[in-house]
């Protein structure tokens, strides 16, 4: 977006910092106003409950903001993780995904028997569509079923089970010894449950009156959508399939190695057939990992404002433990004239403020669990909100507001004992 390009970016970013510096400056301003200059000349100034509870209150609301966004940032990175782990019922890795920009027809085994003369091609197919990219939804008609239903086709041939690395629940794949597999279908194990078949193969399902096709084989589930939805009905048609379905996309299952070279005779074979074509190809993993590209996004929001809620508090937490010990230079040094130790001194400095990032734990993680959950109702297969994730967070923000303050409670402490009894 060019953002410099809309003439009252710049004016309502300057008004922005003008407010803010205004409202932010107005507290000290008024309270400082508030002050009698008499007490303050004599010695006798001494700020009141009302200021540390403020002071408190905002270090609680700053962790709490920034306890929240840790746990976002944990969910949604082990959720991420979680959904290129799962078994997808199908095999992603080392296929090539070729865009083929005009239908090959009569060439395309031809072409296909080429890549698969190549030493480093284990297996390819042609299809109207390949996992992570949309399907053809069509209403049909099932066997002994009363009402429609509909289902997502792909339209595949018989090296379209070995390339994907699919698994047969029963019955068989497509098959060039079969002529009559122009005519043949293979479901999903989700499209026999909804339909209630209890031996699925040898039954029709009908999209219109001249286009009936008979099930022989059933296909074990696999997520050719993203895992936001369970596995929905779908089945595989034979080549040529219906209503101008045509091979938009040709597969290839290649040797893991040298990947350059393998794309290199690819193209020498592409060349021949599409002269004047630019090749244009993806690999499978990296198209259905683009599936979740909101979720990498939202993770990387939650992680830099993390980071950036997390500084600030930080910031804020080394300025009260510096008032904290400007406040208590004398009481300070009482205390080590009395043999008090240095790690007794720093934690005087440091618990008040520790505990009101402990309490922010209290707060956030509620809120926290309740967003986390509900986001992660947008995916069918989810992991377990554990409390793991709270308790890291809170030990993570914890520690680093126990750093952020042990050092100016450190500095503190190893004050000249006699230079701070003669402090005024």
């Amino acid at each position: 977006m060019a953002y410099l390009e809309n003439p009252m970016i710049i004016p309502v970013l300057l008004g922005l910092a003008l407010v803010l510096g205004i409202f932010s400056g107005s507290y000290p301003a008024f309270f400082l106003a508030s002050v009698q200059p008499i007490k303050v000349l004599h010695g006798r100034y001494k700020s009141g409950s009302r200021g540390s509870r403020l002071r408190n209150v905002l270090v609680l609301v700053q962790f709490a903001i920034s306890i929240f966004l840790v746990v976002g940032t944990l969910v949604v990175q082990r959720q991420t993780e979680f959904m290129r782990t799962q078994n997808l019922g199908f095999d992603k890795e080392h296929v090539v995904v070729l865009k083929t920009p005009v239908p090959l027809g009569e060439r395309s085994q031809t072409f296909k028997d080429q890549l698969l003369a190549l030493p480093e091609i284990m297996a390819t197919s042609g299809s109207s569509t390949t996992p992570g990219r949309s399907f053809r939804n069509w209403g049909c008609k099932a066997e002994g079923l009363d009402e429609s239903i509909t289902l997502n086709i792909c339209v595949c041939d018989e090296g379209y089970m070995e390339t994907m690395g699919l698994e047969m629940a029963e019955g068989r794949f497509f098959s060039r010894e079969f002529s009559t597999d122009e005519k043949a279908m293979i479901i999903n194990e989700a499209a026999a449950k909804l339909i209630g078949w209890e031996d699925p193969i040898g039954k029709t399902i009908s999209f219109d009156s001249d286009s009936t096709f008979t099930v022989v084989g059933v296909v074990k589930d696999y997520h050719y959508e993203s895992l936001h939805q369970s596995v929905r009905p779908g089945a595989l048609m034979a080549q040529p399939g219906i209503r101008g379905s045509q091979e938009d996309y040709i597969s290839a299952r290649i040797q893991p190695g040298d990947i350059p070279s393998t794309l290199s005779r690819i193209r020498n074979v592409w060349d021949t057939f599409m002269e004047g074509y630019p090749l244009e190809y993806s690999f499978l993993d990296s198209d259905y990992d683009a599936l979740y590209h909101n979720e990498e996004r939202t993770g990387r929001i939650f992680s830099v404002f993390a980071a950036l809620a997390i500084g600030i508090g930080c910031l804020g937490l080394l300025g009260l433990a510096s008032f904290a010990a400007e406040q208590k230079t004398r009481e300070i040094g009482i205390r080590r004239v009395l043999g008090a130790s240095l790690p007794g001194i720093m934690m005087l400095l440091s618990k008040d403020l520790l505990r009101w990032v402990a309490l922010a734990n209290l707060v956030a993680w509620p809120v926290a669990f309740f967003a986390m959950k509900r986001w992660l109702q947008n995916f069918s297969y989810r992991i377990d909100l554990s409390w793991f994730f709270f308790i890291l967070a809170g030990l993570i923000t914890l520690f680093i507001a126990w750093f952020s303050t042990s050092f100016q409670a450190y500095k503190a402490a190893n004050t000249d004992p006699v230079s701070a009894l003669k402090y005024e």
